[in-house]
């Protein structure tokens, strides 16, 4: 991580400020509300809050390719079966992705 790097993610980005006895000062930037705040980090949060941003981009892909194989007539139960998960969670899964679908045609 170097000076004046962004790293962008689902919400915002954070931009290294300053490096201070080992510690990040970082400028985040939420894209929803616009607010702008401060943060400073050791290596390890920095890590962790880089490692939670991939975990969430990884449920969210995972999400979006269970309901397109559900608009493409798989069963709730075999995607369950393929994804070892139970039929109810794929039915929740596909029902929160139909509304975000709706919410983005307008």
């Amino acid at each position: 991580m170097s000076l004046g790097e962004v790293i962008k993610f689902k919400d915002g980005s954070y931009e290294v400020r300053a490096v201070v006895d080992n510690r990040y000062i970082v400028r985040m930037r939420n894209r929803r509300t616009g607010l702008e705040t401060y943060k400073i980090w050791t290596m390890e949060e920095r890590e962790n809050f880089d490692l939670n941003q991939r975990r969430l981009r990884d449920t969210e892909d995972r999400a979006r390719q269970i309901y397109e194989k559900y608009l493409a007539k798989e069963t709730y139960v075999n995607l369950g079966k393929e994804y070892d998960i139970t039929p109810g969670r794929v039915s929740q899964i596909c029902a929160i992705q139909a509304r975000k679908a709706k919410a983005a045609k307008g």
